[in-house]
């Protein structure tokens, strides 16, 4: 909250910035559990911020539809 607060971003990108972030902790075991079908690294070699990415990532594909999935996957690849 204190970094949406500070920055920049417009009312509708903080809101939307706030739905995936809180989405993506309610949804967090199953949002997990897709990423494990995927991932076939050892979870505990996987890189926080990269597992985080993902996490957000994969809550965008399944529980949003105002974003493409090209432009999820794009900005993911590019994070």
């Amino acid at each position: 909250k204190q970094f949406l607060e500070k920055s920049d971003l417009s009312r509708v990108d903080k809101a939307l910035v706030t739905e995936i972030v809180n989405g993506t902790l309610k949804n967090l075991v199953r949002i997990d559990y897709i990423a494990s079908l995927f991932i076939k690294i050892n979870k505990s070699r996987l890189d926080k911020h990269i597992e985080d990415i993902i996490r957000t990532g994969i809550y965008q594909l399944f529980y949003l539809d105002r974003i493409p999935a090209s432009a999820i996957t794009n900005e993911a690849a590019n994070l």
